[in-house]
């Protein structure tokens, strides 16, 4: 493994990070990173659970009744920079990750995995038959004040069975 933390992206049930790096199909991040470049960097991450909270109204009386409707997504956010964004091959790895299919007949939730060294225990979760990351959301940005670098936001949601 190189770099610190990775998204990637594989093509069947089975395969795993080595492929994905194989196959040019990953982002690495940070220290040791070289896939597709040394320019990848990851600042932060987080991740989100939403409970599905259904309301029954209850109106003229005290309270609306609130029923547990159990876990209804998990959200993991990325965030960091690419250097030299005009080079970075990173920018545009992500772009055609956005426009092209995130399913396919052997990974019907997603294709999608992430690995964070400092965060494997809640973060890291490699695409399966069963659960992947579906990525839903990308945000670049070339601040003004930087302009030889480009600031991501990466939105991943689990998709399947929660492992």
């Amino acid at each position: 493994m190189a770099g610190t933390a990775s998204i990637y992206r594989i093509d069947a049930d089975g395969e795993t990070e080595v492929d994905a790096r194989t196959a040019n199909q990953i982002i690495e991040f940070n220290t040791g990173a070289t896939n597709p470049d040394a320019l990848s960097f990851l600042e932060s991450h987080y991740t989100h659970w939403v409970e599905d909270v259904s309301t029954h109204k209850n109106p003229k009386k005290p309270l609306d009744k609130k029923q547990d409707g159990q876990l209804a997504d998990r959200e993991l956010v990325l965030t960091g920079w690419f250097e030299d964004p005009g080079n970075a091959a990173g920018p545009v790895r992500l772009s055609n990750w956005m426009k092209d299919a995130k399913t396919n007949a052997s990974l019907a939730n997603s294709r999608f995995g992430v690995r964070i060294d400092d965060f494997s225990a809640i973060g890291d979760l490699g695409p399966s038959a069963t659960v992947a990351y579906l990525l839903h959301d990308v945000q670049l940005e070339v601040p003004p004040d930087h302009p030889y670098e480009c600031n991501f936001t990466i939105k991943l949601w689990m998709n399947g069975t929660h492992p």
